[in-house]
C-alpha cells in the first residue's frame, strides 16, 4: 500500500450556509460495517485518499463540512454516531481549530476518539496549537495506508470500550418476540443496560421504515437524552428499565450512545407517541433523572421537513431531544 497523500483542493470552503440540509443529515445513514468514521473538513465534497482507503477497508464514511457556524458540529456529529472522528487541519486554520476544540469538549462528542489529520509538511506550530486547545491525537497525511488502517482499527476498539460497566445494574430481560435479530450475527445487547445496541437498531431501522411505507402503517421514534447516564452506569440502567417497562414486545429500545436512548415504535402514530413521551417524562422526573425527550413520526409534520426514511426519522428526534 502506498502513502496517504494530501488531497489538493481549491479553497472552496463550504461556508455558504451555517446549517446542514435534511438531505445531508439523512446521508448520515445507518449502514453497518467495520465501523463508522466521520471526516470533518473544509473544502469540496470529493473523496480524499484517506476516505477512499478507509471505505475500501469496509468502514462507513461520513463527511461533515466545517461552516461559518462550527458550534453546530457536535450535534451533527453525534447524529451520525461515529466510532472515531477525523478532523483535517486545513485552511482557514482558525475555523478548523475551533471545530476540533468544540468536538473535543462538547458532551455529545467528547468521548468519541478524535484525531487531527495534519498535512505532511505542515509546521509543528499547527500541531502545538491544536494540542494546547484539545489534547487530541494526530496523524500526518504522509503515512502509509497500513498506518492509517492500524490507527483507525485501534481507535474504533477503544471507542467501544466506554460501555464497560463499573456500577451494578439489575438486568431486566426484554421479551424477544419481533425483536429477535434475523440472519447474520449482530452484537445485539448493550452490556451495561441490556437494551439493544446501536448496531442492532441500525440494522432494524431500514426494515421497519420500509414495512411502514409498504403497508401504509405508522412508525415513530422517541429519543431520551440524559447526560447523567454517561457518567453513571446505574442511572443508565434505571433509564433503560423505565423505557423497557413502557414498551411492547414489538417495540425496540436501544442505547444509541452513552447518554442517549432510542425507542423504535412500530404501529404508533403522533398521538400515541405524544402520550408515551409524556408518561416517560413523568416517570423519569419522579425517578429524579434529568432528561429531554424528542419525538418524530414517519411522514408527519411540515411537508418540507417531514421524515420519510428511517435515518431521517432518528435524526429529527435526536435534534429535538438535544435542543430540548
Amino acid at each position: 500500500m502506498g502513502p496517504i497523500e494530501v488531497a489538493v483542493r481549491p479553497l472552496e470552503v463550504a461556508i455558504d450556509s451555517p446549517f446542514w440540509t435534511a438531505e445531508e443529515l439523512r446521508d448520515f445513514s445507518t449502514h453497518t460495517g467495520r465501523g463508522r468514521v466521520l471526516h470533518v473538513r473544509t473544502g469540496a465534497a470529493s473523496d480524499t485518499p484517506a476516505e477512499q482507503c478507509l471505505r475500501g477497508a469496509g468502514y462507513m464514511i461520513g463527511r461533515l463540512p466545517i461552516t461559518r457556524a462550527p458550534a453546530h458540529l457536535p450535534l451533527a456529529a453525534a447524529t451520525y454516531g461515529p466510532d472515531v472522528i477525523y478532523v483535517t487541519l486545513d485552511q482557514p486554520l482558525p475555523l478548523c481549530l475551533r471545530a476540533i476544540e468544540l468536538l473535543a469538549n462538547d458532551p455529545k462528542t467528547k468521548d468519541v476518539p478524535l484525531v487531527a489529520l495534519v498535512g505532511e509538511y505542515a509546521p509543528s506550530s499547527v500541531i502545538d496549537e491544536a494540542y494546547s486547545r484539545t489534547g487530541c491525537d494526530f496523524f500526518r497525511l504522509g503515512a502509509t495506508e497500513v498506518e492509517l488502517l492500524a490507527r483507525t482499527h485501534l481507535l474504533v476498539r477503544l471507542g467501544h470500550s466506554h460501555y464497560a460497566s463499573t456500577d451494578p445494574v439489575l438486568d431486566r430481560p426484554q421479551a424477544p418476540a419481533a425483536n429477535q435479530p434475523v440472519g447474520g450475527h449482530i452484537d445485539a445487547r448493550d452490556p451495561v443496560t441490556q437494551v439493544y445496541t446501536p448496531a442492532y437498531l441500525k440494522d432494524r431501522l431500514p426494515t421497519e421504515a420500509a414495512r411502514a411505507h409498504r403497508y401504509d402503517r405508522p412508525l415513530s421514534i422517541i429519543v431520551v437524552y440524559a447526560p447523567v447516564a454517561a457518567e453513571r452506569d446505574a442511572v443508565a440502567g434505571r433509564i433503560a428499565r423505565q423505557l423497557t417497562g413502557s414498551s411492547r414486545d414489538v417495540d425496540i429500545v436501544a442505547r444509541y450512545n452513552r447518554d442517549t436512548f432510542v425507542m423504535l415504535l412500530p404501529e404508533t402514530g403522533e398521538e400515541g407517541t405524544d402520550v408515551l413521551r409524556d408518561r416517560l417524562e413523568q416517570g423519569l422526573a419522579k425517578d429524579g433523572i434529568a432528561a429531554s425527550l424528542g419525538t418524530a413520526s414517519l411522514g408527519a409534520g411540515d411537508p418540507e421537513t417531514a421524515a420519510y426514511s428511517g435515518s431521517a426519522l432518528v435524526n429529527a428526534a435526536l435534534a429535538r431531544a438535544y435542543s430540548g
